[in-house]
């Protein structure tokens, strides 16, 4: 599990994440959760497992997953940073096709295309 300061700095930033999922966070105390140091103090941050990464992109047998996912990968690799984890890269999958954002190293941003 990546407990690292820019998973954490990735998840704080996908509001749309920390928003959707706060009560499922207060109903599974055991999952993850990491404090953020922020201008504002201290913030509770969600850190999503790369399976439960996996459940938001939808209800596909594995095989589709992957699939979809190489084919996002194969199409989209050039707007990546080098990441560092694999929940990383699956939390650049999700914000993308849900979100259509990508990560730039600070924040995450739309995507022109």
């Amino acid at each position: 599990m990546d407990t690292s300061k820019e998973y954490i700095k990735m998840c704080f930033e996908a509001k749309e994440l920390q928003d959707r999922d706060f009560f499922y966070f207060m109903s599974h105390p055991k999952e993850y959760v990491a404090e953020y140091q922020s201008k504002l103090g201290g913030i509770m941050t969600w850190l999503p497992r790369q399976d439960q990464l996996q459940e938001m992109i939808g209800k596909h047998y594995l095989r589709e997953l992957i699939k979809i996912f190489i084919y996002w990968w194969d199409n989209n690799w050039q707007e990546h940073p080098e990441f560092a984890s694999m929940e990383q890269l699956w939390l650049a999958f999700v914000m993308k096709e849900k979100y259509n954002k990508i990560w730039d190293g600070e924040k995450w941003a739309p995507c022109e295309k």
